[in-house]
């Protein structure tokens, strides 16, 4: 699934933005921002005094206003706790919450997460991305897209932190889609296609090995393995040449497994 999901930056004062939710974090023992509560006439500290409220993880507080029609004010722990694991499991949570409101976009105030922060910045975007995420493919019931479409953010964020977090998230997801195709669908033929497609990106280039050069090339150990499926296997080589020369090669040797026989066979049939 392609990310769905686009980001923006708002520019104007908070009395002037307008809002289908408005997502603000609390550090545990520490107050909402002032200038937040005032723009709701101090409406969160009141709810935060009735409620006890004092930042403890996820826990929430929902009010509601006109210009912006909804503010959850999020809990986000301990100040010691707070890392970017926290982070990304907050970002998916707040994207979670977005749909279940069935919200299309969404205001995020960036400095009370500390999106300011690189590896913040970055962890917060790979939730939203992640915690949005859907395959919906062979769905036929219940097949309703996530509402989310828009994250907007309020202050400043740290946009190198956030760009990676795109590009990391956005690649998990599409590992996700391939994982959950089925095996009559993701075959071999199908995988080495996805990688001549990614291969077309600039400084890269992939090579195909099909079976008739195994046994030349002294792959038969590797051939062995696959040599029961009806479709043949094929090893697949991605290379990337677009860095510094003074880095040395790097290699990553994978499995990929389109269908594996050994786990149903060795299982009960229960």
């Amino acid at each position: 699934m392609k990310n769905k999901v686009s980001f923006k930056k708002f520019n104007g004062s908070l009395d002037s933005l307008k809002s289908k939710l408005f997502i603000s974090g609390v550090m545990k023992g520490k107050s909402v921002d002032p200038s937040l509560d005032k723009v709701l006439d101090n409406e969160i500290s009141r709810a935060c005094d009735l409620e006890s409220y004092n930042g403890d993880y996820k826990k929430k507080i929902f009010l509601y206003g006109q210009n912006i029609n909804r503010v959850l004010v999020f809990g986000l722990g301990k100040q010691s706790n707070y890392s970017t694991d926290r982070v990304r499991s907050i970002g998916a949570m707040i994207a979670q919450n977005a749909n279940k409101l069935n919200v299309d976009r969404i205001s995020v105030d960036a400095k009370s997460f500390k999106l300011n922060n690189s590896k913040y910045s970055q962890a917060f975007t790979e939730g939203i991305i992640l915690g949005n995420y859907q395959f919906l493919e062979y769905k036929t019931m219940d097949a309703k897209p996530n509402s989310l479409k828009t994250v907007e953010y309020v202050g400043n964020y740290e946009e190198n932190g956030h760009k990676v977090g795109l590009a990391v998230a956005s690649s998990v997801n599409y590992s996700r889609d391939l994982g959950n195709h089925p095996a009559n669908i993701l075959t071999p033929t199908y995988l080495a296609n996805e990688a001549k497609k990614l291969s077309k990106t600039k400084n890269m280039k992939s090579k195909i090995i099909d079976v008739k050069d195994f046994t030349k090339l002294g792959l038969g150990s590797f051939y062995g393995v696959a040599r029961g499926a009806k479709e043949p296997a094929k090893l697949i080589i991605v290379e990337y040449n677009g860095t510094s020369k003074r880095y040395k090669p790097l290699a990553l040797v994978g499995k990929g497994v389109t269908f594996d026989t050994g786990g149903i066979s060795i299982k009960p049939s229960p």
